[in-house]
């Protein structure tokens, strides 16, 4: 989310085999996706969908608490 606002990330990630960690500040996202159009089109489409997803998840969480504090 951070790439997107500015802001601090909002948290850490724990991995618990080996990965290949990308990483990419801000301002080279910015000058990637201006320089390429298709590319910065899947890119934020896939993290749309992503976030989207996430986001639907924690809705859904949130529901469950909500209802099981009800009862």
């Amino acid at each position: 989310m951070s790439l997107f606002d500015g802001q601090p990330r909002s948290t850490d990630a724990i991995v618990d085999s080996r990965f290949l960690l990308l990483s990419i500040t801000r301002a080279a996202f910015v000058e990637l996706m201006e320089a390429d159009n298709d590319l910065a089109y899947k890119v934020l489409s896939a993290m749309v969908r992503i976030l989207s997803e996430r986001l639907r998840t924690s809705n859904e969480q949130l529901w469950s608490v909500t209802v099981m504090a009800v009862f």
